[in-house]
């Protein structure tokens, strides 16, 4: 998974990616929770079909900070 800006120069690149497992939420309560936290934070989010909305639990396994403007592709890994 990564998160970043849309760059439209790919040198000046900066992002957080993660290396991991994810998994689809399937029980009922689960999703309730998340359906909830997700409309506190995006309220416009109600006018929308939730139920296209499908929920993932991502478990990031390491971590990385994407700099490409110290050269392409670099990354620094980030300990815990």
């Amino acid at each position: 998974m990564a998160i970043e800006e849309d760059y439209p120069d790919w040198m000046k690149i900066k992002g957080v990616q993660l290396g991991g497992s994810a998994e689809v939420l399937i029980k009922k309560e689960e999703i309730a929770r998340v359906q909830k936290l997700y409309l506190d934070k995006f309220p416009f989010v109600a006018n929308f079909p939730l139920s296209d909305i499908v929920f993932c639990q991502v478990t990031p396994k390491i971590i990385y900070f994407l700099d490409y403007e110290k050269g392409f592709d670099h990354r620094d890994i980030i300990e815990n």
